[in-house]
Parts: structure tokens; C-alpha cells; sequence
């Protein structure tokens, strides 16, 4: 008789178990080699990308004690290409500058029309403005004046005054089609 330990086989069942168990183990050691190779020797690759922005000003000169304007312009303070719109808000201020709820005038406006178009209370640029660029003058003269009320001498009589306040707004002039649908109206076609 042989005396000895005795040996089993394996089935095809456990042979398959330790397969599946020896691939695991293999599999993870290499993914976790990959990834430790990977998070030491690799430099970061810095973001290059740069979000676009839209930004204006209004630029006003040869203002006459805050009644008549001569030269308004808008400069494209943002880093890409813009359309420029332009409204003009009267309102009236006593000598302090509050705001006062007298009946609404519309200014004397002389306007730039090789350059700017009036449509829907709007004062349209008629061209794309590259950023840190001024528009052409908007307005060759704009006298404040209303109703009863004239105020090119300073206060009238009841010591209000006629002020123009200028609101702008900008908007990428790239895709069209943006434009368009934000301001029905595209200003290179007006």
C-alpha cells in the first residue's frame, strides 16, 4: 500500500473560479500600476480656453451742464465683436438731482444717420464694433426740452431741469442669427 497525501483534482468548475480570481488580480495590479505611473510622471495641462465677454460704455463729451449733448459714443469694452443699441430715457431732476415725475418730453435729437438707425425706441449702431473700439458719434447735437419747459439756461422757473439719461446695451455680433432672435432686428440691415 502507498502512504502518501492524496491529491485531488481539480473539476472544471474550481478551475474556472481560480482563472477568474488569477485575471482579477492581474487586472488590478495593472490598472493600479497605470494609474500610479500616470499621477506621478504627468505634467496638468492648463486650461487654454477663455470665455468671451460682452461689455460697452458710454462715453459722452461736450456735455453742457447735463442738458445738451454733442458727442455721445459707445465704446466695446468686452473682448469680442459687438452690436451696440442706444436708448435715450428723459426724465427731469430738481437742483439736488432726484428724479421728478413731471410729464415726459422727448429730446431735440440731430442724429448721426450714416451710422446709427432709430427703430422701436432704440438707437441701433449699424456696424459690428471690435472691442476697445468707439463708435462713431451718435448724436450731433441733442438739446434737453419739454412741454412748457425749456431748460437750456439751467433750471427753469420751478427749478426742475430736463435730463437725458442713456442706457446701452451690447451683444456679440456673431452668429447673426443670436442677434436676431435676442433683438429682432439685425443692425448691419437696417
Amino acid at each position: 500500500m502507498k502512504h502518501g497525501k492524496k491529491y485531488k483534482r481539480l473539476t472544471k468548475k474550481s478551475k474556472l473560479i481560480l482563472l477568474i480570481v488569477a485575471f482579477s488580480v492581474l487586472l488590478l495590479a495593472t490598472a493600479g500600476g497605470v494609474l500610479a505611473y500616470l499621477a506621478v510622471s504627468t505634467e496638468p495641462i492648463p486650461n487654454t480656453f477663455v470665455s468671451s465677454d460682452v461689455s460697452c460704455e458710454v462715453i459722452v463729451t461736450d456735455d453742457v451742464a447735463g442738458y445738451s449733448y454733442r458727442a455721445v459714443q459707445v465704446k466695446n469694452t468686452g473682448s469680442i465683436d459687438g452690436f451696440i443699441r442706444v436708448r435715450l430715457v428723459p426724465t427731469w431732476v430738481d437742483e439736488n438731482g432726484e428724479t421728478q415725475g413731471l410729464p415726459a418730453w422727448t429730446p431735440e435729437v440731430a442724429l448721426n444717420e450714416a451710422d446709427w438707425k432709430y427703430q422701436d425706441g432704440f438707437y441701433y449702431y449699424k456696424h459690428a464694433v471690435s472691442p476697445d473700439t468707439l463708435t462713431n458719434n451718435m448724436l450731433t447735437a441733442a438739446l434737453v426740452t419739454g412741454g412748457d419747459y425749456r431748460v437750456d439756461q439751467g433750471f427753469a422757473d420751478n427749478d426742475f431741469r430736463g435730463k437725458l439719461e442713456i442706457y446701452t446695451e451690447i451683444i456679440q455680433s456673431s452668429p447673426t442669427t443670436a442677434v436676431d432672435e435676442a433683438w429682432e432686428v439685425i443692425p448691419t440691415e437696417l
